[in-house]
């Protein structure tokens, strides 16, 4: 059960829907502290980064592209 949640988590995070796939985390890492669990929430607080207007995401991109 605690893997298929943590299965869903990721689902959201790929999603790009954040919020609730922070929240599903927390209720796991706060039932059962896990490295990976608190891997993928930094991933999700990394990825709310907003530097200058662009996400986090869209400028490793672009760097990637040139």
């Amino acid at each position: 059960a605690r893997q298929a949640r943590f299965l869903g988590a990721m689902s959201l995070l790929s999603l790009d829907r954040l919020g609730p796939a922070f929240e599903a985390l927390q209720q796991l890492q706060a039932e059962a502290p896990s490295a990976v669990v608190a891997n993928a929430m930094g991933v999700v607080q990394l990825r709310r980064e907003v530097l200058g207007g662009e996400r986090l995401r869209d400028r490793v991109r672009h760097r990637e592209r040139s």
